[in-house]
């Protein structure tokens, strides 16, 4: 979620808030004025009056944290393609962190490379050397030696 998203639901939940604590001061200040005459003071009516004035105070703050936050500017619209770019990459870190998932990952941008350079003239040395990287991931474990090392450093850089 980009910072504008966040800012604006923010606004609108202390808002509803906000309301929300002035109908309960509304509701308990009525209650109160109604109660008190009605069969004189006692301890119930020191508990609406407690009730009325702590529901005025907090919607009393809950008003002005409302106002507060929206008076500060709007945060920027994101960028289509930066929201776009951060939201692949997440989805390819949590595919990365399943089962099989980081295979999947190298195939699709193995398959998406090979789509970007469709009818060019570079596409027979694009499977040359695709066939030969796919053929030294198969080498890399069966390998020993000296070569071992170099097929570690040729997987390493190749990531």
């Amino acid at each position: 979620m980009d910072a504008r998203t966040r800012y604006f639901r923010q606004v609108r939940r202390l808002r509803r808030s906000a309301r929300r604590w002035s109908v309960l001061a509304g509701t308990f200040g009525g209650a109160s004025a109604v109660l008190v005459p009605y069969h004189g003071l006692g301890w119930p009516d020191a508990i609406w009056a407690a009730l009325t004035g702590g529901t005025a105070a907090l919607t009393f703050w809950r008003w002005s944290d409302l106002r507060e936050l929206a008076a500060q500017p709007a945060p920027e619209p994101v960028d289509p393609a930066r929201a776009a770019a951060l939201t692949r990459a997440r989805i390819g870190a949590v595919l990365a962190r399943l089962p099989g998932g980081a295979g999947a990952l190298a195939e699709l941008r193995r398959v998406q490379g090979r789509a970007r350079i469709r009818g060019s003239s570079v596409v027979p040395a694009w499977e040359r050397l695709d066939r030969a990287a796919q053929t030294l991931v198969g080498l890399a474990g069966r390998l020993g030696g000296p070569a071992e090392s170099a097929v570690l450093e040729a997987a390493t850089a190749e990531r």
